[in-house]
């Protein structure tokens, strides 16, 4: 289905429908799948949405991808976007090139340059990093400005990294010496 301008309610479809346009409103319903220029979704669901600005208030949608990415009180489960805005929301698998988070979780999170207040995040990986009051679990940038509680950033990483590979190695060379002796 083809249309300039496109309302989606929840009277009118069903979990299969397929909405395309320049413009699609999503209101209270699921959707399979979503193409368009804008989606603006709201208390709502989506498997799938392809669109170059996508919005989405109190919903849920499993795969994004989009220039221009909006969550608020939602949830994704993997958005790829140029352009990532999350608000009081959650995100398994977050890529983008410019991330804006407030006051959400993300489980994993790979962006160029990321400012980042009040998040949650077990993994993140971002050449540049803004931050106010940020948990993560695994911080891996080139730069952060601001305050980050990380269990493990970059240096402890590279020295775990390291520390295991120093007992690996350890450990086959004493394997060796014990075989030796064996014979």
């Amino acid at each position: 289905m083809m249309d300039e301008n496109q309302n989606v309610t929840d009277d009118s479809v069903g979990s299969d429908y397929e909405a395309a346009g320049e413009i699609v409103n999503v209101n209270r319903t699921t959707v399979n799948r979503i193409e368009a220029d804008l989606v603006r979704m709201s208390e709502s669901s989506a498997n799938e949405i392809h669109a170059s600005e996508v919005e989405i208030r109190q919903g849920m949608s499993v795969n994004v991808q989009s220039e221009n990415f909006t969550l608020h009180n939602s949830a994704a489960i993997k958005v790829n976007a140029k352009q990532a805005s999350v608000n009081s929301g959650g995100v398994v698998l977050l890529q983008a090139e410019q991330a804006d988070i407030d006051g959400s979780k993300i489980a994993l999170m790979v962006s160029n340059s990321a400012r980042i207040d009040n998040c949650r995040s077990g993994w993140m990986l971002a050449r540049n990093v803004e931050s106010n009051s940020t948990h993560v679990g695994l911080l891996l940038a080139g730069n952060v400005v601001g305050t980050v509680e990380a269990v493990i950033d970059t240096p402890r990483a590279i020295l775990a990294g390291m520390s295991a590979g120093v007992a690996l190695g350890l450990m086959f060379a004493l394997g060796r010496v014990l075989l030796r002796n064996k014979r």
